[in-house]
């Protein structure tokens, strides 16, 4: 029985959304031995902000005017630092993976995401992915990311225990992600493992524009010799094609 978590707090896409999953070739090849997906603590991730309340904003809490929206909100202050105090306590036990949403690659995107030169990426639906997610034990949400300051948004409460995992500051936009996540029991500071059918996940895989002509080849011959029926190609862009129509 399909373990998806469809909390009615959290924005998930469509299923018709595209996703793109990058990768170096060391985590490609992981994918393929283990059947699994990894999901890294996010109290790890690069910033360190990510699911945290601004510092002030529990002082905020205590402004009279704060108090009088909350209760026209029909909520109160005592009720919002506990959120906040409880989203603390919900990152430590979070463990997320990444992917961006959208119809294309992008310079940017490779370079942060991938070794450049000999980066891997696959893409899929939003459909496809949790169709290829179907035969776990475990309970996990996969949900748009939610970008905001929270001290210029005091009343966003996480009324759920993925919400500090969807968190991040207006800075990163750009990346448009969405996240795969999984809540542990405790604090879970070696992250998760989440079964996949990797036949599905593995249906459409792009090679980096950096890369060179015989790493494409290799990519097509390891899936060959697992069987595995993909799509592989080069990442379009650099081409002539490419280059004039984003002009």
């Amino acid at each position: 029985m399909p373990l998806y978590d469809a909390h009615l707090c959290l924005q998930r896409p469509a299923d018709d959304a595209l996703l793109w999953r990058f990768m170096d070739l060391a985590r490609f090849i992981a994918m393929l031995q283990s059947h699994q997906i990894f999901l890294c603590p996010i109290t790890q991730f690069e910033d360190k902000h990510e699911g945290l309340y601004h510092p002030e904003a529990y002082t905020i809490l205590d402004d009279p005017e704060i108090r009088k929206r909350l209760e026209s909100l029909g909520t109160d202050s005592w009720f919002l630092k506990e959120c906040i105090q409880g989203s603390t306590r919900w990152r430590e036990r979070l463990s997320a993976c990444c992917f961006h949403q959208g119809s294309s690659d992008s310079e940017f995107l490779w370079k942060i995401y991938s070794d450049a030169s000999y980066g891997i990426a696959c893409t899929m639906t939003v459909g496809e992915l949790l169709q290829s997610l179907e035969g776990n034990d475990q309970y996990y949400a996969l949900a748009s990311v939610y970008y905001s300051d929270l001290i210029l948004d005091p009343l966003f409460q996480y009324d759920s225990e993925y919400m500090p995992g969807l968190v991040k500051r207006p800075q990163f936009r750009y990346e448009q992600e969405v996240r795969l996540l999984h809540s542990a029991d405790e604090v879970n500071p070696r992250g998760t493992y989440l079964n996949i059918d990797i036949r599905r996940f593995f249906r459409n895989v792009i090679v980096s524009p950096y890369a060179p002509p015989w790493f494409m080849e290799s990519i097509k011959g390891i899936l060959n010799l697992l069987n595995i029926e993909a799509t592989v190609q080069k990442s379009g862009l650099f081409l002539p094609h490419a280059i004039f129509r984003s002009q």
